[in-house]
This record gives C-alpha cells, structure tokens and sequence, in this order.
C-alpha cells in the first residue's frame, strides 16, 4: 500500500511539475508575441511619420506657392523685404513642423521598442522561472514520496 501512495506522489509532481512548464512557456510564447506586436507598430508609427512629413512638406509647398502667385499677381517684389520674410517664415515653420512631428513619433516608436525588449526579456525570465518551479516540484515530490515510503516501510 505504501508503494502505491509513494508512486501517486511522484505521478502527481509529474503531472504538477508539467503543468509548470508549459504554462510558463504559453506564458512566455505570449509575452514574445506581444513583443513582437509592439516592434511591428513602432515600425508602422515611423514608416506613418514619414508619409505625413512628405505630405505635409507637400502642402507647405504648395502653401509656399499659392503666396509667391499672390504677391506676383498683386506685383510685389518678392526678392526683398516683407514678402521675402513671409516666404521665408512659412518654409520654416514647415520644416520646424516635419521637424517636431517625427520628432514625437520618433519618442514614441522607441518608447514601444524598449517595451518590447523588456517583454523579451520577461519571457525568457517566466520560461526559466517554469523550469525552475517544475524542476523543485519533482524534487519536491520525490522526497514527499520517499518519506511516504519510508515511514510505511519503517512500521
């Protein structure tokens, strides 16, 4: 009777022990997955970026343009003085706008990168942690079994 009660100890662990590591490894494959997500969105966000800096350096070309026609047509000199200035002004505050806008999609995008590291990180953690926990579980039941045994084999 004493081996029957050691041998269901040890198929507990097993049982116990399996269940362990392979929920620490969904768990891991998740956190890997989500970390993957994260470095695909953080390319899309600067890939994203990127198309609007073009559209919006297109627009304020075109915003340039519109002004140049306006001062032409009401024949004013353009080479000089307050229309220049104007000019001038718009392309910058575009080129600050690009500027600032990637800038931001930049911070953004790193901040989800450096998320996923951690995330990988974490998953190669919780995978070692399920071995570990399996690892002393069998042990652990090992040595419950042992005990079981020798005592009913002691008597």
């Amino acid at each position: 009777m004493a081996t029957g009660a050691a041998v269901a100890i040890v198929v507990g662990a097993g049982i116990k022990a399996y269940g362990q590591y392979k929920s620490a490894q969904e768990e891991a494959e998740a956190m890997k997955n989500q970390a993957d997500a994260q470095e695909a969105e953080s390319a899309e966000m600067m890939r994203r970026a990127y198309i609007n800096a073009q559209a919006t350096g297109r627009e304020g070309k075109a915003l340039e343009a519109k002004q140049l026609s306006s001062f032409v047509a009401g024949g004013v000199e353009i080479t000089e003085g307050t229309p220049l200035t104007v000019l001038e002004d718009t392309n910058e505050k575009i080129a600050r706008q690009i500027s600032y806008d990637l800038q931001a999609t930049g911070f953004t995008a790193e901040q989800k990168r450096r998320s996923a590291a951690f995330g990988r990180d974490a998953a190669c953690a919780t995978a070692k942690a399920g071995k570990i926990a399996a690892a002393a579980t069998v042990v652990g039941g090992a040595g419950k079994a042992y005990g079981q045994y020798s005592a009913s084999e002691g008597k």
